[in-house]
């Protein structure tokens, strides 16, 4: 059931003599909601000819905690006691509802060890597939680099 626009939901921008923007939200489909005719009228003396309303569809009645589903922008063209008209500018924005790809979890960082090098000095390697990250001249500074640095290198 579509209802109109009340005035606690109806939100001034900007204040102006001529084109002034508001805001509103609703709940149902904005094609429902922009086809009942009497949707602007308890709210029809802050509307003026010219105005423009910004009407989103959020996903819940919590605005912090919602999502848009659909926008739309509209302009008021006439404004009687009993009627106010409006027209679609532009179309209807509708947001893609799809959900979020999850992330990946981070790879555990790869461990490493102390070796000795055929050609001289130590290499830090990793214990997984054996590729040397970095060469030392001696055991000591390989050693402090698997401490120091050993868990922040990625495989």
């Amino acid at each position: 059931m579509t209802s109109r626009v009340r005035p606690q939901n109806l939100h001034t921008l900007n204040s102006a003599t001529f084109g002034t923007m508001h805001a509103t939200k609703c709940s149902e489909p904005i094609v429902d909601v922009l086809a009942f005719e009497e949707l602007f009228l308890d709210v029809r003396s802050n509307l003026r000819p010219g105005d423009t309303v910004s009407i989103s569809r959020l996903s819940d009645g919590d605005v912090m905690k919602a999502r848009v589903l659909e926008h739309c922008t509209v302009l008021i063209t006439q404004k009687a006691a009993d009627l106010i008209e409006f027209r679609l500018i532009g179309e209807i924005l509708y947001v893609d509802a799809a959900k979020p790809e999850p992330v990946a979890a981070p790879e555990e960082p790869a461990s490493l060890e102390v070796a000795p090098d055929p050609n001289g000095g130590f290499v830090a390697r990793r214990v997984t597939d054996g590729q040397v990250e970095k060469h030392f001249k001696s055991k000591a500074a390989a050693e402090r680099y698997v401490t120091d640095y050993g868990p922040k290198q990625a495989a």
